[in-house]
């Protein structure tokens, strides 16, 4: 003998409250990763302009390694008259990569009549990064030495 079980209406499927929190429950995960997608893109953009910004400061501090002159003359007076520990400040906007460069030059000299022998090159990089992203402050800093 056959038994044949009628399925009820209410047994097909699942009901509207269980499509409801499965919905539900996708949508709270799909908007969790759409979070992290959009801090992974600004966390790389901002490390692209960092990244950006490194070359532009060893070529401005490789024009005066290469021409130590150019460095003295920051100063804007006689190279006999400059003092041990004297400073100048230069700073410059560079538009590309919106960051504004501040300079800061430090004689280093241990004779009277003789020009500084090396000039110490402080570099403060201020990055505007957006809205989001506020700004970035870099500093670095070297010394150059004449060499003879």
């Amino acid at each position: 003998m056959r038994t044949i079980r009628r399925i009820h209406q209410n047994e097909l499927g699942a009901t509207i409250i269980e499509n409801l929190v499965a919905i539900s429950l996708v949508s709270i995960a799909v908007m969790g990763s759409t979070g992290l997608f959009v801090s992974s893109y600004e966390k790389n953009q901002s490390a692209r302009n960092h990244s950006s910004l490194v070359p532009q400061i060893r070529l401005v501090l490789d024009q005066y390694r290469t021409d130590f002159n150019s460095a003295l003359d920051v100063f804007n007076e006689s190279y006999t008259t400059i003092s041990d520990g004297e400073q100048a400040q230069i700073s410059f906007t560079h538009e590309a990569s919106r960051s504004t460069f501040t300079l800061t030059f430090t004689a280093i000299r241990s004779r009277e009549e003789t020009p500084p022998e090396a000039v110490r090159i402080n570099v403060a990089a201020t990055q505007r990064g957006g809205i989001r992203l506020g700004e970035r402050d870099t500093v670095y800093e070297t010394v150059i030495a004449q060499t003879t």
